[in-house]
């Protein structure tokens, strides 16, 4: 029999810990010194290069605040998660660091050697942080876009 899993659809983040369009709560979880955060480079993830493969979060103290754009995935236990994306010109990702042992790779080879929950976390995270470095304008108007939700 052949194992039919879908690889990106196991997520466990709740995409939103309140009333949508809440930006009060939105906010506040930006605050929040519980919060994970998944550092992207240029469209990377970090990833433990010894062992088992898992995500690397940082907690809010390791987070510096210009550390690039941050996006909220969603609440796990309450707990807000974010991916902030850092681009860089020549492929070094300034700003985005992981800790020792950190190891940067392509979404799509991580996915795979994840536990399912986190490949599904690594494909809201590369596909969100893309979309928002693509749409800055709108496709309509041209006027510049703005994250509400998160």
């Amino acid at each position: 029999m052949v194992d039919r899993t879908l690889v990106f659809s196991g997520g466990a983040l709740v995409r939103a810990d309140g009333a949508p369009g809440d930006a009060v709560a939105i906010a506040a979880s930006g605050d929040d010194p519980r919060g994970r955060y998944l550092l992207l480079r240029d469209l990377e993830v970090p990833v433990t290069g010894e062992g088992e493969t898992r995500l690397v979060w940082l907690s809010h103290e390791q987070v510096s605040s210009d550390g690039g754009e941050s996006i909220l995935l969603g609440f796990e236990d309450g707990v807000p998660h974010f991916a902030i994306s850092s681009w860089s010109e020549g492929g070094t990702g300034a700003g985005v660091a992981g800790g020792t042992g950190t190891t940067y790779m392509d979404a799509r080879t991580a996915a795979p050697l994840l536990p399912e929950a986190e490949a599904a976390v690594v494909a809201q995270a590369r596909s969100m942080a893309d979309w928002h470095r693509r749409t800055g304008f709108c496709g309509r108007c041209g006027g510049g876009t703005t994250s509400v939700d998160g």
